[in-house]
């Protein structure tokens, strides 16, 4: 991801998430966005100090659902 897209320079002003990474990201198949759902555990494994994230625990609706990473763990929180 191009991190220089946050802001935009004719403006001088943060871009909205949705332009800088979604479209980026948009059609692939490897990356899923859930509005609306809220995390509520993340799934760790490995030695105190050297942990690494391995999913996320997550309700949507009143369902509690868990997902598992082969590669990434990414959380984004806001409104």
């Amino acid at each position: 991801m191009n991190i220089s897209r946050a802001v935009d320079g004719s403006k001088g002003t943060r871009q909205h998430s949705g332009v800088t990474y979604l479209e980026e990201t948009s059609g692939r198949s490897n990356i899923s966005v859930l509005l609306g759902a809220r995390a509520t555990k993340i799934a760790f494994s490995g030695a105190f100090g050297e942990l690494t994230a391995t999913g996320v625990e997550y309700d949507a609706g009143g369902a509690i659902f868990i997902v598992n990473a082969t590669k990434q763990v990414v959380l984004s929180a806001g409104t």
